[in-house]
């Protein structure tokens, strides 16, 4: 008689079951925390550009519409471009991002 039960290990995609699951949970993370964090901070930006209270509101409706239009964005790209490219160039976007915003020479560029 043989044995029926399946090696887990040998069908998870080539052992990168974890740090997929790990990359979700970061990415859920930061879905969560981005707003919570941009509402906190917004009071204190608005402060400092001498922002009202009608500027500061219109700026958290702008930032929740661009947000939904990039998950439209992304639902469609990943459609057309398949997941894997959509991750990996999102990634690289954001590091080319994160790099001019480290070295820019001034808060203004």
């Amino acid at each position: 008689m043989t044995d029926a039960r399946i090696d887990v290990r040998k069908t998870d995609g080539g052992g990168h079951g974890r740090s997929v699951r790990l990359m979700l949970v970061v990415g859920l993370s930061l879905g969560i925390l981005g707003p919570t964090l941009h509402n906190f901070t917004l009071a204190g930006a608005g402060t400092d550009l001498g922002m009202g209270n009608g500027a500061r509101a219109l700026a958290q409706v702008l930032v929740v519409c661009a947000s939904l239009a990039g998950l439209f964005l992304a639902g469609r790209a990943v459609d057309v471009y398949g997941t894997r490219r959509v991750v990996v160039g999102s990634l690289l976007g954001s590091c080319v991002g994160g790099a001019v915003v480290v070295s820019a020479p001034n808060v203004w560029l």
